[in-house]
């Protein structure tokens, strides 16, 4: 549950980034601001950031689940460069780097109002692992318009699900390091989605931002979706536990879909708490031992006991 993550989560956090207050943890599970127009959906791969994604797009207001959000991310990713760039030779192309965060916002807002109007909807629930990294920014750039839903995962289960992954598009003759086997890499990997969200230091961020466990989320489903519906202000009426996915615009049987390789059995279908162990069949204990050891902040932070 969001608010079990909020207790357990929060003394060793404050041994990485400072004091934090009752408020700084649980400001985040107040309702949303009337203000609040996006959502953005994150944390490592295998996590359930598809699931959670379909939950909040079962809402009439928010726009159907959709493909990754990665143009964002491309947006995203030249901010840093253009700063660089800046700060090489200040005033050829810009007189401050507020000139710049300026620019990108209009961006950004432009990016996002388009989509809102594509889709005719009042608000935005857009999901890619790989932009988990950037929420701080999003948060600089958007403030009060913007909250975060973050997926965490017991690393063993979320790592052996990558090994899944590999291993499929190992058949379709494409090499990743998914298929290396490296706990030590994959761990690494797993973290790093993490890192720069307990790195940053606003009160504002942490005050919009919620982390929700796979666990509790297939485990009881209405209790954790009740705590969404009150963070984010939606009413997510149109989603059912017991019934398969709606309101999605990617044909996830489709065997010609780009992401292919990532779907699983159960997208689309009704939520079940099947495979949280499952990776007691991929891993060998010494794997185990590995993710254990190099994800003890997140077994710690979460909640995950360090039993095999």
């Amino acid at each position: 549950m969001v608010s079990f993550i909020v207790k357990r989560g929060k003394q060793i956090v404050t041994q990485i980034v400072g004091p934090l207050t009752s408020s700084t943890w649980e400001g985040g599970l107040n309702k949303a601001s009337k203000t609040t127009q996006y959502f953005f959906i994150g944390g490592a791969a295998r996590t359930g950031t598809t699931l959670l994604q379909s939950i909040l797009c079962a809402d009439e207001a928010v726009n159907p689940l959709i493909t990754e959000a990665s143009p964002i991310r491309f947006l995203l990713e030249t901010h840093a460069k253009m700063k660089n760039n800046y700060e090489k030779f200040p005033g050829m192309y810009f007189d401050s780097i507020t000139e710049i965060d300026t620019l990108y916002s209009q961006w950004l807002h432009i990016f996002l109002e388009r989509l809102k109007s594509k889709y005719q909807c009042k608000y935005l629930a857009l999901k890619e692992p790989q932009l988990t990294k950037f929420f701080p920014l999003l948060h600089e750039i958007l403030g009060h318009e913007v909250k975060f839903l973050c997926m965490v995962r017991d690393p063993r289960a979320a790592i052996a699900s990558m090994l899944v992954w590999g291993e499929k598009m190992r058949k379709r003759g494409v090499k990743h390091f998914f298929q290396e086997r490296d706990m030590e890499k994959l761990a690494q990997f797993y973290n790093s989605f993490y890192i720069p969200l307990f790195a940053y230091k606003s009160e504002g961020f942490k005050k919009c931002i919620i982390y929700i466990r796979y666990e509790d989320l297939v485990s009881k489903p209405d209790d954790v979706i009740n705590e969404v519906r009150k963070f984010t202000g939606l009413k997510i009426e149109g989603f059912k536990p017991d019934a398969e996915w709606r309101r999605t615009k990617v044909d996830f049987k489709d065997p010609n879909l780009a992401i292919r390789d990532a779907v699983t059995e159960l997208y689309g279908k009704p939520i079940t708490n099947s495979r949280i162990d499952a990776y007691q069949q991929i891993l060998t204990e010494k794997e185990i031992d590995i993710i254990k050891e190099k994800c003890r902040f997140i077994f710690r932070t979460f909640g995950y006991e360090m039993r095999s």
